[in-house]
């Protein structure tokens, strides 16, 4: 693959749940050169290989009971689990699967988002709202850094970030 992956997950029906997938829809549609986009209910066994596969990989997130918090953006390293289960519970986990299994794991990012309403709606709260718009900008500004492309967003000397400000 050799391109950055970005993995937007939650549940798009229940409402903050979904601000993972929403991030991943409008990062789709920007059509960056060099970025790949999934989108699921929750982090998967079955993404390790392209994630073994990408040159980096960003993982995008609603943050349960962050209320009164902001956007958190930073790199995440591997986090073994002691079984193998079907549901890969956090990006981490899958990561180390993605090393033990395919020997590789690339450097990564996790993407939060605060979120307040889980119920079965629709659509997002003004909150989540709000996160999603400044995950964007994080997300973006990650991305067109690990393309290595110059534009107003990321020189060229600038290094590759450990979390945007």
């Amino acid at each position: 693959m050799n391109e950055t992956l970005v993995i937007g997950y939650g549940n798009p029906l229940r409402g903050d749940d979904g601000a993972g997938p929403r991030a991943a829809a409008a990062i789709a549609a920007w059509e960056l050169k060099g970025v790949t986009v999934m989108t699921s209910h929750q982090v998967l066994p079955e993404m390790a290989e392209a994630v073994s596969l990408a040159r980096a990989v960003v993982f995008i997130d609603a943050a349960v009971g962050r209320e009164n918090a902001e956007v958190d953006c930073r790199p995440i390293e591997p986090q073994p689990t002691p079984t193998v289960v079907p549901h890969i519970a956090s990006p981490g986990a899958l990561l180390a699967l993605a090393d033990f299994v395919y020997g590789r794991r690339p450097p990564a990012w996790w993407i939060t988002i605060p979120a307040v309403e889980f119920g079965f709606v629709e659509g997002s709260s003004a909150r989540a709202q709000r996160g999603l718009e400044t995950a964007l900008v994080h997300a973006r500004k990650l991305l067109v850094q690990l393309s290595g492309e110059r534009t107003e967003l990321a020189p060229r000397h600038e290094p590759i970030p450990a979390c945007m400000a």
